[in-house]
């Protein structure tokens, strides 16, 4: 399938500029969804960030990278980030914060990040899962709230939609890029590199969702694509042992998941395995740089408490 969609950004280049962005509609006086045509909610006591200011400050200089950690003979290794779902519980918020975990904030929930560095999910998960319609309006107020502080957001997409997703994903990207670092494209059932490859670059980059199944199956080529391109790769709802090695020698740049959200007993058993792996590497792999990596065994599973084994049996 072909896309022409020049209207919205050059189709000869993936190449979205310098992390000096154009201002996003509402900052200068319109509504951010001008061109979704429908009207700002009234009554919304979320004011807008100073955008202007941050533009100028430089804080839109360059996306922002993983981070990374030195080991023997100064050898710098990558770290997969973690990002563990918005929880307000003290006790698990205590335990992400001594793993350096972030936090994914969903537009379908409380625009609240605990201090932490974080990601913003368009919600359509959390609609597909409670069988309501994607509410457009609570991810344009998060949008306006928060995607400028984001480490990335997710672009709006229909969970399993396959090319209906990613056309819906395309007529909003350029209203995300507007308002925040990185934009990351929601892959789904029945996508290929190849319908992607020339949207992606270092201000968009991928975010591997689709049923349970297919993100098994297509990961190792998602990781792939992440690599050739230079673009940031992240998978949704990771929460084993097992399946974080997946991510890892798939040259996956960060995940998400709820285990460590809803039991802080879990979360040391997580982070251990997640820098532990790193050290399997027997050459560093550079997070969003394409370099060959070699890879060494699997981590064992482990049980985690409250949680299946394996992938979540739900779809993204």
């Amino acid at each position: 399938m072909t896309y022409n969609y020049s209207g919205i950004f050059p189709a000869e280049s993936a190449d979205y500029g310098p992390y000096t962005p154009s201002l996003p509609p509402h900052a200068r006086g319109a509504d951010l969804r001008i061109a979704a045509g429908a009207r700002q909610p009234r009554g919304c006591p979320i004011a807008a960030p100073d955008l202007r200011a941050m533009a100028a400050s430089g804080v839109w200089s360059q996306v922002r990278q993983p981070a990374y950690v030195c080991r023997d003979g100064g050898e710098e290794l990558s770290v997969i980030l973690a990002y563990a779902i918005r929880t307000g519980t003290k006790r698990n918020l205590q335990a992400l914060r001594a793993a350096e975990w972030r936090l994914l904030v969903s537009a379908a929930a409380a625009l609240r990040t605990e201090g932490f560095q974080y990601a913003l999910d368009n919600g359509a998960w959390s609609a597909y899962r409670t069988g309501a319609p994607w509410n457009e309006r609570r991810f344009i107020v998060a949008l306006r709230h928060l995607g400028a502080g984001a480490d990335w957001a997710t672009i709006p997409d229909i969970v399993a939609g396959g090319h209906a997703s990613l056309d819906l994903s395309l007529k909003w990207m350029r209203t995300v890029l507007n308002a925040t670092p990185l934009a990351l494209l929601a892959v789904q059932d029945g996508l290929t590199p190849d319908d992607v490859m020339p949207f992606l670059g270092a201000r968009v980059g991928i975010f591997v969702g689709g049923s349970t199944a297919w993100k098994h199956d297509t990961i190792e080529q998602w990781g792939t694509v992440g690599r050739s391109v230079g673009c940031w790769v992240h998978v949704g709802r990771v929460n084993s042992i097992r399946h974080i090695s997946h991510c890892v020698h798939a040259g996956i740049t960060s995940f998400d998941g709820s285990s460590a959200s809803r039991y802080a007993v879990n979360t040391p058993k997580l982070d251990h395995a997640r820098r532990q792996l790193a050290l399997f590497s027997s050459c560093a792999h550079k997070q969003l740089q394409p370099v060959e990596r070699s890879f060494g065994p699997p981590a064992d599973d482990v049980h985690i408490a409250g949680m299946p084994t394996g992938w979540s049996t739900k779809e993204r």
